[in-house]
């Protein structure tokens, strides 16, 4: 009897593993989305208006680019950005129906000293691009310009990663930067295709397509964390 006992136990076994670790695995998923609902207004409305600086600023880098690349560009990067811009609007109008919360007087503080590194960050930025601007048309080689401004924005996303808590942007820096990289690197070794101002052109566009992407991410997140909010208010 001892012996049938013990079989009987070791067929349960995995059972009762597997129903242990199911309940686990629901605990963990309740957990999760527990956090993701837990995520305040404010961070939503930032991701949203980084969606909209983002999609502002690819126009720009679109146009620059299209002096070199074909004029349907002139239509393309307008029209996707358009898109983009009405898609975060109407995003920023489900958020704006969220309650605002009360924030405590430390949360008040952090947010301040975001925002007083966010402008750091910023002013070091336009200064560097500044600096590369003179600097390169000093020495008359302008074809470094729009490589190197590139690299500049590519690393002024890594510490904003960091400050906003929006690991995306990291990735958007990363990607950024080994763009321009490769395009200053070509240029050094002599690699030019055509006029030296190719390589600008291929930043810009490169740029133009990873903002849109990053944009695109932001709304869909967004979009996302709303959905649940909205599942979890739901008796």
């Amino acid at each position: 009897m001892e012996q049938t006992h013990g079989i009987k136990r070791e067929k349960e076994t995995p059972r009762s593993s597997r129903a242990f670790g199911k309940q686990v695995k629901r605990k963990e998923d309740h957990s999760t989305q527990s956090s993701i609902v837990a995520i305040p207004r404010r961070h939503l409305t930032g991701r949203v208006v980084g969606a909209l600086v983002l999609t502002c600023f690819s126009i720009l880098w679109g146009l620059q680019s299209s002096f070199l690349v074909p004029r349907i560009i002139l239509v393309i990067v307008p029209v996707v950005a358009l898109i983009l811009i009405f898609l975060s609007l109407i995003t920023m109008r489900a958020v704006r129906r969220l309650p605002p919360e009360e924030l405590t007087p430390e949360a008040r503080a952090r947010y301040r000293q975001t925002i007083r590194r966010f402008w750091i960050v910023v002013i070091v930025e336009f200064a560097a691009i500044a600096a590369a601007i003179l600097l390169f048309n000093f020495v008359d080689h302008p074809e470094y310009i729009g490589p190197t401004i590139g690299l500049i924005v590519g690393l002024h996303f890594l510490p904003l990663a960091s400050f906003f808590q929006v690991r995306v942007y990291t990735l958007l820096g990363v990607a950024t930067s080994l763009l321009a990289g490769v395009a200053i690197l070509a240029l050094l070794s002599g690699l030019t295709p055509g006029d030296l101002g190719i390589w600008s052109a291929i930043v810009e566009l490169g740029i133009v397509v990873i903002f849109w992407l990053t944009a695109l991410f932001n709304l869909w997140q967004v979009r996302q964390i709303l959905s649940l909010r909205s599942a979890s208010s739901q008796p």
